[in-house]
């Protein structure tokens, strides 16, 4: 939920080191993780199938890296 991503980004912010997080762009997600540190890109993907078709195979992910804290 918000609270757990609330809680992911500031432990983000504060990692000592470069990072990778790919996720599922939603609107609370993109304002969650909007660090102007952080470098975020957009990719759009199609996926062939999904488990019990419960998603959509259209998505847009975003991918998030930082380079790490200084300390």
């Amino acid at each position: 939920g918000p609270d757990a991503h609330a809680r992911l980004a500031a432990a983000m912010a504060e990692l000592p080191c470069p990072f990778v997080l790919v996720i599922k762009a939603t609107p609370a997600v993109e304002a969650t993780y909007s660090d102007p540190r952080w470098s975020r890109r957009r990719v759009e993907e199609t996926y062939q199938w999904t488990i019990k078709e419960r998603n959509d195979r259209r998505v847009t992910h975003l991918v998030i890296t930082g380079s790490g804290s200084p300390r």
